[in-house]
């Protein structure tokens, strides 16, 4: 009989201890800033997103296990309890920022720890260019342009691919997002009675603000 209880008693601690370290407490934490200006950025949507253990094997999809602003410092700070997730991601949003996710290391989450970094999010900028065929020849008229740069990726953003205008009425203009802080090359080409000119230019963007650029020919 006592060593029935014995027996019982060790199953009961073993149990409460595991129960106990699978649900600690685990703290995500850190500052958002913007790397362009090198300061903390407030009210940033940062938003945790796991994988979750469902019926015996992970689930391949992320999902949303909890969201917060940053507060006047670029702070933020997440504290649940450790369960079955596979992996960790952090999504970083905000207005006039692009927006990143940072995938986090699973290993280096450590319960009853907390695993704190620097976040640097990408402020934008726009540029906007103009094309005019001031002095129109006639319809074999023709000006093409493409932008380089370091250039993001996405809807809004301006590509490298080459735009092309043919014929005399035209005057256009074409608005895309780039990195704050960033110099923009257009490359350009222009025929105009049969004679062809080419040549680049260059505008810098600065962070939030819209840079404007004419091509007339």
């Amino acid at each position: 009989m006592y060593r029935l209880l014995t027996i019982i008693c060790f199953v009961l601690i073993l149990f409460s201890s595991c129960s106990k370290e699978q649900y600690e407490p685990v703290t995500i934490s850190g500052t958002v800033i913007d790397e362009q200006q090198a300061i903390p950025v407030q009210n940033v949507t940062v938003k945790l997103k796991v994988q979750k253990l469902e019926s015996g094997a992970y689930n391949a999809n992320y999902s949303t296990l909890m969201a917060l602003p940053t507060n006047k410092d670029g702070k933020f700070t997440f504290t649940f309890k450790a369960s079955y997730y596979a992996s960790y991601k952090l999504i970083l949003e905000k207005d006039n920022y692009f927006d990143k996710e940072i995938e986090i290391n699973p290993d280096l989450i450590v319960k009853g720890q907390d695993y704190n970094e620097d976040y640097y999010i990408t402020p934008a900028a726009w540029l906007s260019v103009h094309i005019l065929n001031l002095y129109s020849y006639d319809e074999t008229d023709s000006f093409s342009y493409s932008l380089s740069g370091d250039l993001p990726l996405c809807m809004e953003c301006c590509t490298g691919t080459m735009q092309t205008y043919e014929g005399m009425s035209i005057d256009n203009t074409s608005v895309c997002k780039v990195k704050g802080n960033s110099d923009i090359s257009i490359i350009w080409t222009k025929t105009k009675n049969h004679i062809t000119e080419s040549g680049i230019a260059t505008v810098f963007c600065a962070v939030f603000d819209t840079s404007s650029y004419d091509l007339s020919y």
